[in-house]
């Protein structure tokens, strides 16, 4: 049985969810002072899941009156890969209009800026809701499988090889993969056993995501980071549990990374917190690999 360390302090993990079209600070009541005013429907618009092959999408602005057809002059600050029209036309009897963004944009990237009625005359400086809006755009990764790679983790799996489906977002601006199911349960419960814990479904994660580091000229290097993720049990100390999870370190970073064609080198540091706020560990990292597919046999390489 290996031997189980405090660790000082609490750890603490931090998740950043992002939310999908949210439009933001939306007020409830305005009395309009002039024929004509012209209005974003929020303050804020927020899309972080727009899919790959998305090539436009429309933001809604409003009137307060159908009376004939007008067209409004609009600036913006948005990047270059999003285009803004000059301006957008309402139609006569229309309350609403769309205005068309044309995208040529990348997954993984927070695309920010505004777009703003460019003629006073077109709303209530004073008093108007939203002659600007802020957008917040962000493509969804487009995710294919490579096939059928290989997973060795020296201290959840071992001494099995598993046969694992590798994904990669073929639209992410550096290589960046998914590890699909890398912790089945026959692997786990011989860890569960021996360390004195039990699976636990439901703090399991579906895939390992890690990517390529870049270094400060903006060049893919053969380096990697990895998000924390669950590999599905959960220890118990003095009648608390924890679920165990599997961290990135910066002081394992150098070792992390492609170590020949096809051949990823990994050092999780595996630790596991209480509600109480104790955090343990097994005192260091430990050494897990994966082959892309089309590698060499990773049981032979290995030498196990």
């Amino acid at each position: 049985m290996r031997n189980i360390f405090k660790i000082l302090g609490a750890a603490a993990v931090s998740l950043m969810a992002l939310t999908s079209c949210e439009q933001e600070n939306i007020k409830s009541t305005y009395t309009p002072e002039q024929d004509n005013e012209v209005s974003f429907m929020s303050s804020v618009y927020t899309n972080t899941e727009i899919p790959a092959d998305a090539t436009t999408i429309d933001i809604a602005i409003a009137r307060n009156s159908a009376n004939g057809a007008i067209t409004v002059p609009l600036t913006t600050t948005l990047p270059a890969e999003i285009t803004v029209p000059a301006e957008v036309t309402f139609n006569d009897g229309e309350y609403e209009a769309a205005i068309t963004l044309n995208l040529a944009i990348q997954g993984g990237v927070r695309y920010t800026g505004t777009i703003t009625v460019a003629d006073s005359s077109y709303f209530n400086a004073n008093v108007s809701l939203y002659p600007t809006i802020e957008l917040r755009l962000q493509q969804a990764y487009n995710w294919e499988s490579l096939g059928e790679g290989q997973w060795w983790d020296n201290m959840m799996t071992h001494p099995v090889v598993v046969a694992v489906d590798v994904l990669q977002a073929t639209n992410s601006p550096v290589p960046l993969y998914r590890i699909m199911n890398p912790f089945p349960d026959d692997c786990l419960s011989v860890f569960a056993e021996a360390q004195g814990g039990r699976i636990d479904n439901s703090n399991r994660s579906e895939y390992i995501e890690f990517s390529h580091l870049t270094d400060e000229s903006g060049a893919v290097t053969p380096m990697i980071s990895f998000s924390t993720y669950y590999p599905g049990v959960t220890m118990a100390v003095d009648g608390e549990e924890g679920p165990v999870q599997g961290v990135y370190r910066a002081d394992y970073a150098n070792q992390c990374g492609l170590l020949e064609e096809y051949i990823y080198q990994f050092l999780p540091y595996y630790q596991f917190t209480l509600p109480s706020g104790s955090t343990y560990s097994w005192g260091k990292a430990y050494s897990a690999y994966l082959v892309l597919p089309g590698g060499p046999d990773l049981a032979g390489w290995l030498g196990i």
